[in-house]
């Protein structure tokens, strides 16, 4: 009671003082704690931009190369003449030598576990995948058609499309 009697006997303009001086730490105190939360959630951002967004935007450029290099692969059947063939596969050449790029770039942003679990899924896929699109362009360029659109539908195709869900 005797800090009360005390404070009963300090002139207002002390207690004004005294209880602007105590707000004014207390939002410093606030203040210290808000740019500390700032802090660890411009961390996590930047986590987020260098690693979590690059590696998006690699995997989606190797998810598109995949879906050209399937349209190639039905252009090759569809193809007629040595030419067309050739100029297909040659398409076929620069998508397969730009997802290795994409792939490059993509690999250094691997953080978690998951992914590199994944990344051996996609690349079992892929090599599956590789294998059943050389059979196919063997039987186009013996214009053997009919049987390339069956391994393609029966094998390539959703061999693709595991490699594509494996990069989802």
């Amino acid at each position: 009671m005797n800090f009360f009697n005390r404070f009963n006997d300090v002139g207002i303009a002390k207690k004004v003082s005294i209880t602007f001086f105590m707000l004014l730490g207390f939002a410093a105190l606030l203040g210290c704690i808000a740019l500390e939360r700032l802090s660890s959630i411009n961390d996590v951002t930047m986590e987020v931009r260098d690693h979590w967004m690059v590696s998006i935007r690699h995997l989606g450029e190797a998810n598109t190369l995949l879906a050209e290099e399937e349209i190639n692969l039905t252009k090759h059947m569809l193809s007629t003449s040595d030419e067309d063939m050739d100029k297909v596969e040659a398409e076929i050449m620069a998508d397969r030598s730009s997802l290795k790029t994409s792939w490059e770039k993509y690999l250094p942003t691997i953080v978690l576990k998951e992914e590199k679990t994944l990344v051996e899924e996609y690349s079992r896929a892929y090599e599956d995948y590789l294998s059943q699109a050389s059979k196919v362009i063997s039987l186009s360029r013996q214009n053997q058609n009919t049987d390339a659109r069956i391994e393609f539908d029966a094998k390539a195709s959703p061999s693709i499309l595991k490699t594509r869900k494996a990069l989802e």
